[in-house]
């Protein structure tokens, strides 16, 4: 499309780049990634102080009253795992993501009276793993994977 060969036009250049997000010739998923990259390295060269956010904010098509509401950092990673996918479509790298971060989770279920055992398989790109009160993400992963009965109103009819 013309605006995936804008940004490598500008070699990935940030002011021929902002440029281009100035003349709207890149869509939102590149805005993201841009307002990122100027994001870190601003923050990199440590020349100032502080560093404006409203440019990122803005490429995350986030309004103003959404722009001071708490966003979790699985939500970020959702939104940049998002923008990466839609950006690498229709390339030689499209499937990228998924070979970076695919996993596969195996929920067996077992039963205990005719020994009948059920598997589903899920693929997914994050895990949401409970770190609050585990000495370690060991024993966070250890207590996500232990086995549970599933009786009364837990129970599978």
């Amino acid at each position: 499309t013309r605006a995936k060969r804008s940004l490598i036009m500008a070699d990935f250049d940030y002011s021929k780049a902002k440029k281009l997000l100035e003349e709207n010739k890149v869509p939102s998923v590149k805005k993201i990634l841009i307002q990122l990259r100027e994001f870190f390295s601003l923050l990199t060269l440590g020349l100032e102080s502080s560093v404006s956010t409203k440019d990122l904010t803005d490429a995350f098509g986030w309004v103003s009253r959404e722009v001071r509401v708490q966003h979790d950092a699985h939500e970020l990673n959702r939104i940049l795992i998002d923008a990466i996918e839609r950006s690498l479509k229709d390339t030689k790298n499209e499937n990228l993501v998924n070979k970076i971060y695919q996993g596969q989770m195996v929920s067996r279920t077992l039963c205990l009276h005719c020994e009948t055992c059920s598997e589903r398989k899920e693929n997914f790109l994050d895990a949401i793993i409970q770190v609050q009160n585990h000495k370690d993400l060991e024993e966070s992963l250890k207590n996500h994977c232990k086995s549970e009965y599933l009786v009364g109103g837990n129970q599978y009819l």
